[in-house]
């Protein structure tokens, strides 16, 4: 079972990446909002206690530019060591749930592949514009299921 362990440095590149992240994001990873989102997919999918922790450190990842979206089911695959149709769920709840209404956000902070071990890492600008009205969502308006 993977079980994350950061270095000091590891834990401060993460801190500079965070806060050259746009807001949006910054929220998104920091919320309760977004807490309680992973806990309710968590759940909902009944895994181990132990996943819960794991979830929540790989969405972080991929909301810093660690990770790239389109690579979170494979990175969950090692690290969750469950079967691939219940990764394909968990997956897919979690793009909707959380990573596709700040997908824009996400695109524009993209960080390179290696930023982890790259040494002349390059700070995403933080003054980003504010993407258009119609690709915004609100997501305390959307219909409870």
């Amino acid at each position: 079972m993977f079980i994350p362990n950061l270095t000091k440095e590891e834990i401060e590149k993460r801190e500079k990446i965070f806060l050259s992240l746009p807001q949006q994001l910054q929220h998104a990873i920091a919320s309760e909002e977004t807490a309680d989102k992973l806990y309710n997919i968590w759940s909902k999918n009944q895994l181990d206690p132990s996943a819960q922790s794991i979830i929540s450190f790989t969405v972080g990842e991929v909301l810093l530019g660690i990770i790239k979206v389109d690579e979170l089911a494979n990175i969950l695959t090692k690290r969750l060591e469950i079967d691939s149709s219940r990764i394909e769920k968990l997956n897919r709840e979690i793009n909707i749930e959380i990573l596709k209404p700040i997908m824009v956000y996400l695109s524009k902070s993209a960080l390179s592949d290696n930023l982890m071990t790259n040494e002349k890492q390059q700070a995403v600008p933080s003054n980003l514009p504010a993407p258009a009205p119609e690709n915004i969502i609100d997501l305390k308006n959307l219909p409870k299921e």
